[in-house]
Order: structure tokens, then sequence, then C-alpha cells
């Protein structure tokens, strides 16, 4: 009787440990937005829980704004998301800096910690010599999450870039959780021939 007590006494002890563990991974959703598409990548750690392209229609108003906002308000209480990663970019058009004016307005009411990184800063991250571009960016998600190869093969058949957003996209995410956690991306083989 006693060896069982103890049993359930360690068994809860585990229980709680695990409670205490899933509350402190890291909810990150990724974002590169746009007037038109939106990046996403949903993380829980760096396990990737979804990624995908969302597509908005019509001319950018006021009312188009609202749907983009609502649709990222919905992907931030659909994936429990901590941390909110936005691409920053050289240059905004009016409409986008309005949007991400927003977007940003909404991480703080909604308690998120906001971190912005350029495509450089994250090429720079994970490329450490050769030719640092959109699809070496990929190559390496790719290498990471082998589930995405297949959008990435779709990729390469495709005469405009669509998804190359999403790769983006995934590589902001994995980024911020690697600085976050300090760790060093070198385990990855990122080198590729300077073109």
């Amino acid at each position: 009787m006693k060896l069982l007590k103890e049993l359930n006494q360690k068994t809860e002890n585990i229980e709680d440990f695990i409670k205490d563990m899933s509350h402190n991974i890291s909810k990150i959703l990724a974002l590169d937005p746009g007037t038109k598409y939106l990046g996403v990548a949903a993380f829980e750690g760096e396990y990737l829980l979804d990624w995908k392209i969302k597509s908005f229609r019509g001319k950018y108003d006021r009312e188009k704004q609202k749907k983009i906002l609502q649709a990222i308000n919905h992907l931030v209480d659909e994936y429990s998301a901590d941390i909110l990663v936005l691409k920053k970019k050289r240059y905004y058009s009016d409409n986008l800096n309005a949007l991400i004016q927003e977007i940003q307005h909404c991480s703080r009411y909604k308690g998120l910690k906001l971190y912005r990184y350029s495509l450089k800063e994250t090429e720079d991250f994970f490329i450490s010599d050769g030719k640092k571009n959109t699809s070496n960016l990929a190559t390496i998600m790719v290498a990471k999450y082998p589930e995405m190869g297949f959008i990435f093969n779709k990729e390469q058949s495709n005469q405009r870039e669509y998804y190359s957003r999403m790769f983006k996209t995934v590589a902001l995410g994995v980024m911020c959780f690697y600085e976050l956690e300090k760790i060093n991306p070198g385990f990855f083989n990122n080198t590729f021939p300077a073109k």
C-alpha cells in the first residue's frame, strides 16, 4: 500500500512537471504581412504547427485592413501565441505601413512579445557563406522541416514565386526561437556556393 502511495505521488509530480513545461514553451506566430498576401507560420517551441499563405482579394481599404487584422487575431487565438514575429521590410507603402502599425497595436493590446527581423538578418543568421537568397533559405527550412518538401518542389516549378513568403516566414519563427533559446544554427550545413 505504501509503495502504491509513493507511486501515485511520483506520477502526480511528473504530471505537474509536464504541465509546467508545457506552459513554459514559447508559442510563436510568425507573419510576413502584406496587403494581398500574409505569410503565416505557427510554432510551439521549434515544432512547426502550421505554415501557409493567406490571400486577401480586392482593393486595399479600411474594410480589407479589418479583415486582415481579424484573420491575424484569429491566428493568435487559434495557436495561443505569446510571441509575434514580423518581417521587417526596407520599404513600406502607406497602406502596408498603416497595417503594420495596427498589427503592432493589436500585439500590445493582446500582451504579445513582438520581434521583428529583416530578410537580410534572417539570411545572415542561417547562411554563413555563399549566396544568400530565398531559395537557399527555403532549402535550409526544408532540411529542418521535411514536411515542407512538397511545397518546395512545387515552388521550384512555378514561374513566379508564390510560396517563398511562406518559407521566409518559417525562417523568421525559427530564428526567433533560436535567438530566445540562445541556440546557434550552426548545426545546419548552411554554406552555399557563391554565384
